[in-house]
């Protein structure tokens, strides 16, 4: 049967995170023999770190110390006062730790292509108030696709420039990272799927396979883009 949830709609393709590094380390491979911080271990950012090292060829653990160093906040206070070489930085603390020196290596969602953000719902929900779940789906749809309107990219930027509390450089920055990742359909595929279930798997949160179309309910957004 199942989970007795379904993911009904994705909002990011991929996680914005920055791999940011102290002064000095210039490649993925400078990382050997340094400590790398994350949020927790078996997180998503640990996942992701283990999928960007095994990229170039680093076996984590054994090449990388992998530590985990809290929050956002907590792992740039951990790379600032050298207590790791490298961490995750979810953006776009990512684009401001950047402009104090500390330069991202990569974009971690290029590598590590993990679904982030969405809406869930219990199959309860769905087969009792199917309208209002296609309401919610609705308006992430939506609010993905005005996000992705060239029309629109000024109000987004300036949008950015005020909750974040960013320059306008970093803000155009950080539109031209948020873009891409945006699900505009609400859909992503079933590989994408098996990727969330595999890394989970990988983390050691369930040791349990499932099949993608058992966790997921995407007739909704479907009828939203004939």
């Amino acid at each position: 049967m199942g989970m007795p949830l379904r993911l009904v709609a994705v909002a990011n393709q991929q996680p914005l995170w920055g791999v940011v590094v102290s002064k000095g380390i210039t490649r993925v491979s400078d990382l050997k023999n340094k400590k790398l911080g994350v949020s927790s271990y078996g997180g998503a950012a640990y996942g992701a770190a283990l999928a960007v090292l095994k990229a170039y060829g680093l076996e984590p653990k054994k090449d990388v110390t992998i530590l985990a160093t809290g929050d956002n906040m907590s792992r740039i206070a951990a790379l600032k006062h050298g207590f790791v070489d490298a961490a995750l930085i979810a953006a776009p603390g990512d684009i401001k730790v950047a402009e104090e020196g500390y330069p991202i290596l990569l974009d971690a969602g290029t590598i590590y292509k993990l679904p982030m953000g969405g809406v869930s719902a219990s199959l309860a929900k769905i087969q009792g108030n199917r309208d209002e779940v296609r309401k919610v789906v609705g308006a992430v749809v939506r609010a993905s696709k005005s996000i992705t309107d060239p029309q629109n990219k000024e109000d987004v930027v300036n949008y950015i420039r005020t909750f974040f509390k960013l320059d306008r450089g970093a803000a155009v920055e950080f539109y031209h990272r948020i873009v891409p990742s945006l699900s505009s359909t609400g859909i992503v595929d079933r590989d994408k799927i098996k990727l969330v279930i595999d890394s989970a798997i990988e983390r050691g949160l369930t040791d349990k396979p499932l099949d993608p179309d058992a966790v997921t309910d995407f007739s909704m957004a479907r009828q939203l883009n004939p």
